[in-house]
C-alpha cells in the first residue's frame, strides 16, 4: 500500500476555461485526460464515474460536474484486475465552507470499493486521487493511494493531516 502527497500546479481551472468547460465551484470529477484533450468532446473519465456520482448524489455530496449539461461523455474501461477511481477535484472555498466533505468523501468511497470485493472478487490493485485546492492561485495538494482495497480507509488519516 502506497500513499503519496505532493504538491503540484493548479492548472484545472486553466485547462477548463481553454476547453470551455464549467469551472469547479464545489467538488469536480476530473477527467483521465484533462490536460491533452483537444476539446470537450475528446474527453475521457474513468468507468467508476457513474457509480461514485450515483452515490454521491443519494449522499447529498455537492458536485459542479465540469461537463456541459446533456454533454455526451466517454468512459474509460480497462481490461486490467485494477480499480480506479476517478480523480476527484476539492475547490478551497467550498472546502473552508464544508471542512468535512473531504472525509465524508473518502468514506463513502472506501465503504463501496470495501462492498465491491468483500465478496471476493479479485482485484489487483485499488487506485484513487485526489485533488485538493488551497485557493485558487496556489498550488494543489494531489493525494494519490495505490494498494490493496482494505486499505483505502488510510486515507483518511492523510485527509486529516491536511486539516492542520
Amino acid at each position: 500500500m502506497a500513499i503519496r502527497r505532493v504538491e503540484v500546479d493548479n492548472t484545472i481551472r486553466k485547462r477548463c476555461g481553454e476547453l470551455g468547460l464549467a469551472e469547479p465551484t464545489a467538488t469536480a470529477f476530473i477527467p483521465t485526460n484533462l490536460e491533452q484533450a483537444p476539446s470537450v468532446g475528446d474527453l475521457v473519465y474513468e468507468a467508476s464515474t457513474k457509480t461514485l456520482r450515483k452515490l454521491l448524489r443519494q449522499a447529498s455530496f455537492a458536485e459542479s460536474p465540469v461537463e456541459p449539461a446533456g454533454a455526451s461523455v466517454s468512459y474509460l474501461h480497462e481490461k486490467a484486475a485494477d480499480w480506479v477511481a476517478p480523480t476527484l477535484f476539492f475547490v478551497g472555498s467550498f472546502l473552508q465552507q464544508n471542512p468535512t466533505i473531504l472525509s465524508i468523501y473518502v468514506n463513502i468511497l472506501s465503504n463501496y470499493i470495501y462492498d465491491l470485493f468483500k465478496g471476493g472478487v479479485r482485484v489487483g490493485k485499488v487506485k484513487a486521487r485526489l485533488l485538493i485546492e488551497d485557493t485558487p492561485e496556489k498550488k494543489l495538494q494531489l493525494v494519490e493511494y495505490e494498494g490493496d482495497y482494505r486499505g483505502i480507509k488510510e486515507l483518511a488519516k492523510v485527509v486529516k493531516e491536511l486539516k492542520k
